[in-house]
């Protein structure tokens, strides 16, 4: 039984979709509902890695409904276009996540090499831009696939790896390398000027947001690097889509898990949106309860540092 046919792996995929959505929905609401939480730069991008989630979510959760449906009418053929269709929400978050992922090595750097450019920079203005930025770079390459429809091609493997052109499975391996390498080499840099600098000691939330980060980014390298480093691999030996639909399921699969795990990362690590989430929902004894009490408008990132003042 192939992977996508199994049973236990739509149950992941449901499971993922879950806690994917309403996680990241908490976070988007904790970082919008409070205006000092939503003017700081970081936590916008904080946010945007939400949003970009959910998007992964929604796809992980419609791709394994599809393929219950498809079981259950024992489909064994499917057209391209559809399962192109049924995979594009899935790849708009995934690449909505991964310039996300960049737009964040880019603010870190700036606010450890370049603290008054990035101070003068931290506006709602220059935030939006950077957003639409990462949107529209999303969009186009989540649906030029359907310059070259394949309309009812049939394939055996339903997964957007087998329905799309070879020159996109191209693209896709040379946008996934290029932005993962890009990503841990500016992460490099950024630890080696971390440690270099007296941020560490002098602003305790650039610490904690340090933290944060580090820690999404080890999740980023196991659930997405590595299934890329598998897919370019897969594509300088092959070209049957068959066998590259069955590799793409591994990016599936990733970006599934690390659509849900980073709600965890920033309910635990992060400590300024870790307590708003609490005003919001609190654990008990008898599980997940709502908090009656309201969210605090004046918390923020507070740092001792006038070198430094609001940069986050």
């Amino acid at each position: 039984m192939a992977l996508d046919d199994s049973l236990s792996f739509s149950i992941f995929r449901l499971v993922a979709m879950t806690v994917s959505i309403v996680g990241n929905s908490l976070i988007l609401f904790v970082v919008f509902a409070n205006r000092k939480i939503k003017r700081k730069g970081t936590n916008l991008l904080f946010a945007q890695l939400a949003f970009a989630d959910l998007i992964i979510g929604i796809g992980t959760g419609i791709r394994g409904i599809s393929a219950i449906v498809f079981n259950s009418q024992n489909v064994t053929e499917f057209s391209k276009g559809t399962c192109l269709i049924l995979g594009s929400p899935t790849v708009l978050g995934i690449h909505l996540s991964q310039t996300t992922m960049m737009a964040i090595a880019v603010d870190r750097l700036l606010c450890i090499r370049y603290p008054f450019v990035y101070r003068n920079l931290d506006t709602g203005r220059f935030c939006l831009t950077r957003f639409l930025i990462c949107l529209l770079w999303s969009l186009l390459g989540s649906f030029v696939p359907y310059i070259d429809y394949p309309g009812r091609d049939p394939v055996s493997v339903c997964s957007t790896g087998s329905s799309v052109p070879f020159w996109y499975a191209i693209y896709w391996t040379v946008f996934g390398t290029i932005f993962s390498l890009a990503i841990f080499l500016l992460y490099i840099v950024i630890y080696v000027l971390y440690k270099r600098s007296n941020l560490q000691r002098h602003v305790s939330s650039q610490h904690h947001i340090f933290i944060t980060i580090s820690i999404v980014l080890v999740f980023y390298a196991v659930l997405y690097f590595v299934p890329n480093v598998v897919i370019v691999i897969t594509n300088l030996s092959t070209r049957s889509s068959t066998t590259y639909g069955h590799v793409a399921l591994l990016i599936a699969v990733g970006s599934a898990a690390n659509a849900s795990v980073n709600v965890f990362i920033y309910g635990f690590k992060h400590p300024e949106l870790r307590k708003e989430l609490r005003h919001v929902v609190k654990i008990s004894g008898n599980g997940f309860i709502c908090s009656k009490r309201p969210l605090s408008a004046n918390v923020a990132m507070t740092t001792t540092s006038k070198q430094f003042g609001e940069a986050t």
